[in-house]
């Protein structure tokens, strides 16, 4: 993607650290729209539905005539306009897309998510293959961020890579949710995995979308460390620089995936 591509998409210039939000800026919500909207999926999602919704809002509009002539029919540009996207709800838990290009959508709110629960017991995140260099693709081929419709509840057999748990949309899911969590705790503490209590700091939240942006500017992992994360010239081995700008690069992907409020709490 191109920096014109970036401009686009509403987003600051990577290079420009006080053009981005500080933590206090912003609430939970528009935080969590800050990451979400700079998914690749978010952003197709949009550009295949938007046009055709404003179409659809258009003809019902005239098919109701006199019934909605005081209705305001909002442009795709517009704060209002929601996309309707297929499985929106359960996709981003939203009822529908905002445009990713704006960072303050009006009436702005989440709902709670459906989805299937994924759980990795890797230090390794998984990045959309668009994010990763040549050189890297092998090492994630087997390591996809799978979301399902899940038919009925049932769990996988432990491994020492993951547990995957299925939930049944027909039952009541808190119940689920507590079996779910109370296996995983167990199978972690079977493993001897210590589960990360690490909290991003405001310099962290403004550092990972930074980093979003430059790579979709189709920055190198190399630029982004050197760049954004500050390593100077000499003081650390190029792979190391890479390796460092790859494991900000996971956890900002990941935010968009799976924002926790906790994340914006202070310590």
């Amino acid at each position: 993607m191109t920096n014109s591509d970036s401009v686009n998409w509403g987003v600051p210039d990577w290079r420009d650290e006080t053009a981005y939000p500080s933590l206090d800026d912003l609430d939970e919500t528009h935080w969590r729209w800050e990451f979400l909207r700079r998914r690749d999926d978010v952003r197709s999602d949009w550009e295949a539905y938007a046009n055709d919704t404003l179409e659809e809002n258009l003809s019902k509009s005239k098919m109701a005539g006199e019934a909605l002539s005081g209705e305001r029919i909002w442009p795709v540009d517009a704060p209002k306009f929601r996309a309707n996207v297929p499985n929106c709800l359960h996709k981003y838990c939203l009822d529908g897309l905002p445009n990713p290009s704006l960072a303050s959508p009006s009436g702005l709110k989440f709902q709670p998510s459906s989805f299937g629960l994924f759980v990795t017991s890797s230090d390794e995140e998984t990045l959309p293959e668009s994010f990763l260099e040549d050189c890297e693709l092998e090492e994630v081929e087997n390591e996809r961020l799978a979301y399902q419709f899940p038919d009925e509840s049932y769990k996988s057999a432990p491994s020492s890579s993951g547990v995957e748990w299925n939930f049944d949309l027909g039952k009541p899911l808190h119940p689920q949710f507590e079996n779910a969590k109370e296996y995983i705790d167990a199978h972690l503490q079977r493993l001897g995995i210590r589960q990360k209590r690490e909290r991003p700091t405001q310099l962290d939240l403004t550092m990972l979308l930074r980093v979003l942006d430059a790579r979709q500017d189709d920055q190198t992992l190399k630029i982004i460390g050197r760049e954004i994360l500050g390593i100077g010239e000499g003081t650390s081995h190029d792979t190391n620089v890479a390796a460092n700008a790859k494991t900000k690069l996971k956890t900002a992907y990941g935010l968009g995936i799976n924002f926790s409020s906790k994340i914006l709490l202070k310590t």
